[in-house]
C-alpha cells in the first residue's frame, strides 16, 4: 500500500488587525517560525505555506495509549509522533507492564491520536481531522481507527463523521498493535500552527450537515465561565454586560451540545471571546463568509492558533490585546507573578472593546 499524500497549499498574506491596551507592557506572540522574543505583531500578516499532509503506512504499528507515539516495524519509532512528548524515547514512553490490545483486524488501522488529544482543539484540528482527511481520500476502502478512549464531545463529532469503520479506544495504561498501521501527520506537531485548506474543507462539509433544535443569535460572545480560572478573565461580568448591549447573546461552549455549537458558529456573523478552546468551533464558520472575528487575548499569550484559522478560511480577525493580572489585584491593576500564561488572567480592556464593538 503506498503513501497517500495531498500536496502543501500556500494560505496567502492577509490583514489581522490587533489594538493593544495601554496598559500592556510586553507582548509574547507565539507562532510557527516566530524568532523567539519577537514582539512583531506583523508576522501575522504573512502568508504561509501549510505542510504536505501524508498517510504512512508502516506494517506492523505499536501505539502506546498514554501518549499515542507510533512505532512501525518498517520505519521504527516515529518523530512526528513525539513532538508533543519532547523527544523522549520509546522506552520512557511505554513502561514494562503496559497492557498489550491485539487489534485482530485484516483492514488498515489509521492512528488518530496525540499527547494532547483530551485538549479540544488539537482533538479537533489534528486527531479529528486526521480521520475526515483520510476517510475523504480513501474513498471506499475499508480501515479502522485506533483512537484514545473518547469523551462524550469526541464520541458526538465521530458519530457526525459518519465513520462505519471499527474503532479502537486505547486506555492510559494501554498498548495496541495493529497488523496494518497507518499514521497520519496531521497527528504531528506541524499543523498546530498552519491549518491546510484541505482541512478547513472537511469541515466546511461537515458543518453543512448539522442541525440544531435551537436557534442563536448573529451575534455571538464565547465566554470561558466554565475554565475553572485558567487564563480566566477578572472583569467577564463587565465585558458580558457590554457584550449585551452590542447585541451579542452570551454562550458557554461547554454547556451546549457539539451540534449546537457547530450551528452557533456557522450560522455567526460576529463572535467574539478571550483565547480558549470554544473558539476551536472557528472551524466551522463559512470559508469565504468574512464573519468577523474578536479574540481577547493576554499580555503573555498571544497565540497565532486561532489567527491561523481565520487566515485559512477568509474570516474577518481582530486581536485585542490586554494586561496581565492576578485576580486578587485585579483592582490595583498588578502584573501576575506566576509559573506559565497558563496560570494567569488578564483584564480585558473595556474602553478599547467597546470602541470595536461600536464599529460594528
Amino acid at each position: 500500500m503506498p503513501a497517500m499524500t495531498i500536496a502543501s497549499a500556500r494560505v496567502p498574506s492577509w490583514s489581522p488587525r490587533f489594538e493593544v491596551s495601554d496598559a500592556v507592557r510586553a507582548i509574547r506572540p507565539w507562532d510557527r517560525g516566530m524568532p523567539r522574543g519577537s514582539q512583531d505583531l506583523t508576522h501575522f500578516a504573512k502568508g504561509y505555506d501549510t505542510p504536505d499532509i501524508t498517510f504512512t503506512p508502516l506494517g506492523r504499528t505499536t501505539v502506546a495509549g498514554n501518549s499515542f507515539c507510533v512505532r512501525g516495524e518498517e520505519l521504527g519509532v516515529l518523530r512526528e509522533s513525539l513532538t508533543l512528548i519532547g523527544g523522549a524515547s520509546w522506552a520512557k514512553v511505554v513502561p514494562p507492564g503496559e497492557k498489550l490490545v491485539e487489534i485482530e483486524h485484516d483492514a488498515p488501522a489509521l492512528v488518530c491520536g496525540n499527547l494532547a488529544s483530551k485538549n479540544y482543539y488539537h482533538w479537533t484540528l489534528q486527531c479529528f481531522a486526521n480521520l475526515l482527511v483520510y476517510k475523504g481520500i480513501a474513498g471506499e476502502e475499508e480501515f479502522s481507527a485506533i483512537l484514545p478512549s473518547l469523551n462524550r464531545f469526541q464520541s458526538r463529532l465521530m458519530a457526525l463523521s459518519d465513520f462505519f469503520g471499527r474503532t479502537f479506544e486505547l486506555e492510559l495504561d494501554e498498548v495496541a498493535a495493529a497488523h496494518r498501521g497507518i499514521y497520519g501527520n496531521l497527528c504531528g506537531g506541524a499543523f498546530a500552527f498552519a491549518p491546510h485548506p484541505a482541512v478547513m474543507a472537511q469541515f466546511d462539509a461537515l458543518a453543512e450537515e448539522v442541525e440544531a433544535e435551537r436557534s442563536f443569535g448573529r451575534r455571538l460572545y464565547v465566554s470561558r465561565r466554565d475554565a475553572s480560572g485558567m487564563r480566566g478573565v477578572v472583569n467577564e461580568d463587565e465585558v458580558c454586560d457590554l457584550m449585551l448591549r452590542h447585541g451579542f447573546e452570551i454562550i458557554t461552549p461547554g454547556e451546549l451540545s457539539v451540534d449546537e455549537q457547530i450551528v452557533a458558529f456557522r450560522e455567526a456573523e460576529v463572535i467574539a471571546g478571550p483565547h480558549g478552546a470554544g473558539l476551536t468551533n472557528l472551524v466551522y464558520c463559512r470559508t469565504g463568509s468574512r464573519a468577523r472575528v474578536i479574540e481577547l487575548l493576554q499580555e503573555s499569550y498571544v497565540p497565532g492558533f486561532y489567527i491561523r484559522i481565520c487566515q485559512a478560511k477568509g474570516l474577518e480577525y481582530t486581536g485585542l490585546i490586554s494586561p496581565d493580572v492576578s485576580p486578587a489585584g485585579a483592582a490595583a491593576g498588578q502584573a501576575a507573578k506566576a509559573r506559565n500564561f497558563n496560570n494567569v488572567s488578564s483584564a480585558v480592556d473595556l474602553g478599547r472593546l467597546a470602541r470595536l464593538l461600536a464599529e460594528l
